[in-house]
Parts: structure tokens; C-alpha cells; sequence
């Protein structure tokens, strides 16, 4: 399959993303307290970046993703600031705090959070401060 070129995304294993990232989101007017929308259900995928964002002011955003039948899910607890994009981390380090868990930050850096076979990524927001629409998007590669 060639080098690591800067056309390649390497993924753990070897295998390697096409050079051209697909890109999937969902925006919902009006999302329902403690309803889950999906932003991406496909297969075979390297998922680069997730991000969220809401309307309102004052929300509670949480995220789950379910990679091969495995849920990780992030309860966040914080309000977020409106219009502000969230991007989501996935704690790998067994000697981090949050080891193995998701967690969103306004100052993330972009690169690959994980791969899978199957992935669906769903938002929700757990707070009902108003109608603002909810937005998630996630930048991907298909093998």
C-alpha cells in the first residue's frame, strides 16, 4: 500500500484510509430533551473528529458512540455556550483520569479518535433551556 505519505492516514494495524475524508452531519430544530439523533451509522471507518454544537445557551450536550457493539458514552455535566463548536476526545491512556472515555472540549486537537468495523455516533442534549438547534458532524475515512 505504499508509504506513509502525507495522502495516507495510518490507523492502528496497518491499514490505511483513503486520501479523501468523507464528512457526515445532522442538525435538529427543536431536539427533544433526552433524545438521541445520529450524526453518522455506516461501516468500515476511521473516525477522525466529532464535533457538537447548540443554539442555546445554558445546554447539557452529551454524545455516544457505539464502536463494534461497544458503547462509550459521555455524560457531560457542564453547560455549553451557544454556537460553540465541541470536539470530542477519546481517552486512550490507562494512566489518565477519564482513561477510556469520551470527553468534549472547545480546544481538541484533530486527528483520529478510533477505528471500526461499525460505528453509529448519536447526540442528545439532557437539559431543556430552550429550542435551539442541536448540530453534530464527524469527519471520517471508509476501508
Amino acid at each position: 500500500m505504499g508509504g506513509k505519505g502525507a495522502d495516507y492516514h495510518q490507523r492502528t494495524g496497518g491499514v490505511f484510509a483513503p486520501p479523501l475524508k468523507r464528512y457526515a452531519q445532522n442538525s435538529q430544530a427543536a431536539p427533544v430533551q433526552n433524545t438521541w439523533y445520529p450524526i453518522l451509522n455506516t461501516t468500515n471507518v476511521i473516525l477522525y473528529d466529532v464535533q457538537l454544537k447548540i443554539a442555546t445557551t445554558g445546554e447539557n450536550l452529551e454524545i455516544r458512540i457505539t464502536a463494534d457493539g461497544v458503547v462509550h458514552g459521555l455524560f457531560s455535566a457542564y453547560a455549553a455556550v451557544a454556537n460553540t463548536n465541541y470536539r470530542v476526545i477519546y481517552w486512550l491512556r490507562a494512566d489518565s483520569v477519564a482513561a477510556n472515555t469520551l470527553d468534549l472540549s472547545v480546544a481538541a486537537p484533530y486527528g483520529t479518535l478510533m477505528s471500526a468495523r461499525a460505528v453509529l455516533i448519536e447526540m442528545r442534549k439532557t437539559s431543556a433551556n430552550g429550542v435551539g438547534v442541536l448540530s453534530g458532524s464527524a469527519h471520517y475515512g471508509a476501508y
